[in-house]
């Protein structure tokens, strides 16, 4: 029975001794099993460490300083010294060739800590002095709170050798009796403190910079959640308003949305006076006042009643000249419709010389508008409450001419947009004393005879600085006044004398309505070129202490 004791003794001994030296040239099998080459004499070699624990700032020796050295892997190799009163030490009889965990640490001294594998030598360690962290977690009443969980995070990077890779580690600590808490051996830099407690709002803190050796002191103070409830109805129709957004502005800001049922729920709440605004892109927005709440108050049935806005469309695009063949296409934002009439009007010559004509307050009729092609237009996944985009394609191929679409929706609800399909091509130029034009078609590059030309005088009447020039782009954007109007020649050109400090644009329409805008440039133009200075050299290149001879040719437009 002894014999058998022992052999199992002997037996246990052997694998703590492997467990603790797998490094040394071990080979790993599949099947888990550790191969060890060799009688294995590297174990038996040992080697020495002296050491000294130095303070980073002033240099001196650190004592008591405790210096753990084990093994990674929780083999043999486990060996502890402690300094002396130069913070020297000596490990003497250490195996190497083995992965350590060495933690050297002092009273008021932050802890240092490293993973790796050890040679012989001497060996200088410099400890930085500890930060403190401490204060006092009250309640709102100034009472001591016993057991909030206090974590403190750095932020940056925080390299942990405790764990494979480093990490970013927490520290966590628990408030005593009289709600005290406390974080030491704290290297300086940035904290994130987190305080929670069963029962009240947690808290979040930053330190910005703890310096080194300092003590800083952060009291709390918890407070017990409110809890706010209630439900969101819709004006008229006694009907929940659905993905309502409900805010409480005061120190702090707290908002909700409410759900299928229209009811909303706000928690972790701390007491205060707060503005109430309940809102939607659907509705009115509505400001319900300034409520009161008290720590720890549920708030229940803080109802409210909200407006829908009115039935709303849009047709807009991102350019309104098409060329023959392009696809005619544009943009659609509606709210409360489900389904629309698109119209296409051809539009009058005289509509588009006029200038300043607003397309969504003409009456087609009266206007002598000539109806196209119209169609009815579905809303695709229609939410009675929430704004819908979609495009609109026209579905008929249209001849070359000026146009304007209606898009109009249940209760009058009406947008239009000019736009054309033009073939029209214009180079337009200005002097200061005269305007010129020359109009082409874009199919065969053929002048255009006949073509009416309108300028209008497009001066920004109040210019915001830093603010460039924007000409008109669009008909509606022309004003009404015309500073000239005539029709091309044979040629296609039009020049006319006209002398004028402002900014001009112009529209050219062919004979089948379809027409172009363009813009004759800045008038500042030409005072830039009222007179020029040229100045050169009689060669490139001199020598230092050569004289620079130069000439300068002046020229003034008359």
């Amino acid at each position: 029975m002894r014999r058998k004791i022992w052999v199992v003794f002997m037996s246990l001994a052997s694998v703590l001794i492997v467990m603790g030296c797998d490094d040394i040239g071990a080979e790993r099998l599949q099947d888990g099993r550790t191969r060890y080459p060799g009688d294995m004499k590297a174990l038996a070699i040992k080697s020495s460490i002296d050491g000294t624990v130095v303070d980073a700032k002033s240099k001196k020796g650190i004592f008591p300083a405790k210096i753990e050295m084990k093994n990674a892997n929780m083999g043999v190799g486990y060996y502890e010294r402690e300094s002396d009163r130069g913070g020297r030490f000596k490990i003497d009889d250490f195996i190497p060739h083995l992965i350590y965990r060495i933690e050297v640490s002092a009273p008021g001294y932050v802890t240092h800590a490293t993973t790796g594998t050890v040679a012989s030598g001497a060996y200088k360690v410099e400890l930085k002095k500890e930060a403190l962290l401490t204060g006092a977690v009250k309640n709102r009443r100034g009472k001591p709170l016993k057991g909030v969980e206090v974590k403190l995070t750095r932020q940056g990077r925080y390299y942990d050798e405790s764990r494979d890779g480093g990490s970013l580690k927490p520290l966590l600590s628990a408030a005593g009796s009289e709600g005290i808490y406390r974080f030491d051996k704290l290297p300086s830099g940035s904290y994130m403190a987190t305080f929670s407690a069963p029962g009240f709002i947690t808290e979040t803190a930053r330190i910005k910079n703890i310096k080194e050796g300092e003590t800083f002191s952060l009291p709390m103070v918890m407070t017990r959640p409110a809890t706010v409830t209630g439900e969101v109805k819709i004006q008229g129709l006694d009907i929940p308003a659905i993905g309502v957004d409900i805010s409480l502005s005061g120190a702090v800001t707290y908002s909700a949305t409410t759900f299928q049922d229209g009811s909303y729920r706000m928690e972790d709440v701390k007491p205060g006076n707060y503005k109430v605004s309940v809102s939607h892109q659907g509705f009115y927005t509505l400001e319900a006042g300034v409520v009161k709440i008290d720590e720890g108050e549920t708030k229940s049935r803080a109802n409210f009643t909200v407006k829908a806005k009115e039935p709303q469309v849009q047709v807009y695009a991102y350019r309104y000249t098409f060329s023959p063949g392009d696809t005619v296409e544009f943009n659609i934002r509606s709210l409360r419709l489900e389904n629309l009439m698109v119209t296409v009007y051809k539009v009058p010559v005289g509509i588009l010389l006029r200038g300043g004509v607003n397309p969504d307050i003409i009456d087609p009729q009266k206007e002598g508008l000539k109806s196209v092609v119209s169609w009815q237009e579905p809303i695709r996944e229609f939410e009675p409450y929430e704004w819908r985009y979609q495009s609109l394609q026209v579905k008929s191929s249209l001849p070359t001419g000026g146009y304007c679409v209606e898009v109009k929706g249940a209760g009058r609800v009406i947008s239009r947009k000019f736009f054309s399909l033009t073939t029209v091509g214009v180079v337009m130029k200005r002097s200061r004393g005269s305007i010129f034009a020359y109009v082409t078609s874009l199919v065969n590059n053929a002048p255009l005879k006949g073509a009416k030309i309108a300028i209008f005088d497009t001066t920004p009447r109040t210019k915001k600085k830093r603010t460039s020039y924007k000409p008109p782009e669009r008909l509606e954007e022309l004003p009404v006044g015309i500073v000239a109007q005539g029709t091309t020649d044979e040629n296609g050109v039009y020049h006319k004398p006209l002398g004028s400090d402002k900014y001009l644009s112009a529209i050219v329409i062919a004979s089948d309505g379809s027409y172009a805008i363009c813009t004759t440039g800045s008038p500042m133009s030409f005072e830039r070129e009222q007179k020029k200075y040229f100045i050169y050299t009689d060669r490139p290149v001199y020598r230092a202490g050569d004289r620079v001879k130069y000439k300068i040719i002046a020229k003034n437009r008359e």
